[in-house]
């Protein structure tokens, strides 16, 4: 809500090599995510925060996993980097006037993230954003062991199940295409793309991007897809300009391609505005792979030329 209320883009992304069930302390874990999460947005006014899951290494027992929260903020000088994770320490006293806190959350977060058998750390450019990491040691869950749906072992640890297991009602993505479509995505975020990206290669689909609504257009002018997925906050042309733009180019040609919006706002009215803008369905972000999916799974293919 944060994020949304400030028109920030908030996406996530999480390796496919991060293995789906450890066992650790998922509040912890939440914690200090939550803390540095938290932190990006406060300290960006715009651009995108981006949270990266990845395995570092990894055995039959064990796993090394590292976070990383990357914001196109503000950005922190190089001499006050090493006072961040002191108790009641700001990298400046005037961020303090501005924006409150204490920097009590990150020397608790470096206390939390030690504990774990990690380290937490930041790179940062002055008015460019920072990036802030931390690594956990987890052990892997062993799928051996009790119920698949099971979230307590009997050495009383705790679990960080995976969507699936915890909800059985979930349908494995690629059981929901019909077919590999070719798809422009118009998207003006780099770290969104990479992550809608990674979504719709991994089920089998071709993929061209547009960074802007005017390369959507220009595009569509020239090339058939079988489907639009459209940000609606861009520069130079926004999703639904785009929008009118591309249904005003099919008017009298029988054409129509399937466009989905995508877009931070999940408020009350916004799906029904992006249906009257002349698009046929709507994703709130972040995005998650199963209901991008479906989506697709659902909308029928444009009819443009081939």
């Amino acid at each position: 809500m944060r994020a949304q209320a400030k028109e920030i883009e908030l996406v996530c992304s999480v390796e496919d090599a991060v293995p789906p069930r450890m066992i650790g302390d998922p509040r912890r874990l939440r914690q200090v995510i939550t803390n540095l999460v938290g932190n990006a947005i406060k300290f960006t006014d715009r651009g995108e925060v981006a949270v990266r899951v990845e395995r570092v290494s990894s055995s039959q027992e064990t796993a090394l996993v590292r976070f990383s929260v990357h914001d196109t903020g503000i950005g922190i000088e190089p001499e006050q980097i090493g006072r961040l994770f002191q108790s009641f320490q700001q990298a400046d006293s005037s961020t303090t006037r501005r924006f409150g806190g204490t920097g009590l959350g990150l020397s608790i977060s470096r206390q939390l993230v030690e504990l774990m058998g990690g380290r937490i750390s930041v790179e940062s450019t002055p008015g460019a954003g920072s990036t802030f990491q931390f690594s956990a040691k987890l052990e892997v869950w062993p799928s051996a062991r009790g119920p698949r749906r099971s979230i307590l072992p009997q050495d009383g640890a705790r679990v960080l199940p995976d969507d699936r297991a915890a909800r059985p009602d979930l349908v494995d993505p690629k059981e929901l295409l019909a077919e590999s479509r070719r798809i422009l995505l118009v998207e003006d975020s780099v770290a969104n793309q990479k992550v809608a990206l990674a979504m719709l290669r991994d089920g089998g689909h071709r993929v061209v991007v547009a960074g802007n609504g005017r390369e959507a257009v220009e595009l569509l002018r020239s090339e058939a897809f079988d489907v639009v997925l459209m940000d609606v906050q861009m520069p130079e042309l926004d999703g639904f300009a785009a929008t009118s733009a591309i249904r005003g180019a099919e008017a009298g040609t029988g054409r129509h391609v399937p466009i989905v919006a995508m877009t931070a706002h999940a408020l009350h009215g916004d799906r029904e505005k992006c249906l009257a803008a002349g698009m046929d369905d709507y994703l709130a972000k972040p995005v998650r792979r199963e209901d991008l999916l479906r989506i697709l799974a659902r909308v029928k293919s444009g009819n443009g030329p081939r």
